[in-house]
């Protein structure tokens, strides 16, 4: 095994055990980085066509854990949410941004994590379309991670970054 393995990384990694809290923030950063950072990833030309599904599907998949996570939408009572970070947390969001969100949830919900009839066409009628250029891919990133922002000017923690602060993948 070579010195530049990342296996001792991983290995040092898992001897580092952080609080509950701290868990928390490792984790929905992780995953709000991959909000911002998908969107530019499945449309660049030069990634092949099975990773770009992947990531795609990986995208709707976050874009939902952090509405959930975020309190735009209940989360389940075995999920940990914003609150459980910070217990004063108290989102604000527009009517519309709202709105959209909650369908960005529901879209994630019947074609991504569920085998819903609205996925593929049925006796109900045709498929129902889901948004998936580019455009709309940013415009769900900038929805979700304009919330995300409000959190973390409420965190106040360098595990809990605003947007334009994220480094993991940079």
């Amino acid at each position: 095994m070579s010195e530049s393995s990342s296996v001792p990384h991983v290995v040092a990694a898992a001897a580092f055990t952080p609080s509950v809290r701290v868990a928390r923030m490792m984790e929905t950063l992780r995953v709000a980085e991959m909000v911002s950072r998908l969107p530019d990833a499945v449309y660049a030309p030069e990634v092949d066509p099975l990773l770009q599904q992947a990531g795609l599907e990986s995208f709707f998949n976050c874009v939902r854990s952090l509405i959930e996570f975020l309190e735009l939408r209940r989360p389940k009572p075995s999920d940990f949410s914003a609150t459980d970070v910070l217990p004063t947390w108290s989102p604000t969001v527009d009517a519309a941004t709202s709105a959209r969100l909650q369908d960005d949830w529901l879209n994630a919900s019947r074609q991504v994590m569920h085998f819903s009839k609205d996925r593929v066409r049925s006796e109900a009628g045709p498929a129902v379309e889901v948004p998936s250029d580019a455009a709309s891919l940013h415009r769900m990133a900038d929805d979700v991670l304009g919330v995300w922002d409000q959190y973390a000017d409420q965190v106040g923690h360098p595990l809990c970054p605003k947007r334009a602060d994220f480094s993991l993948w940079r």
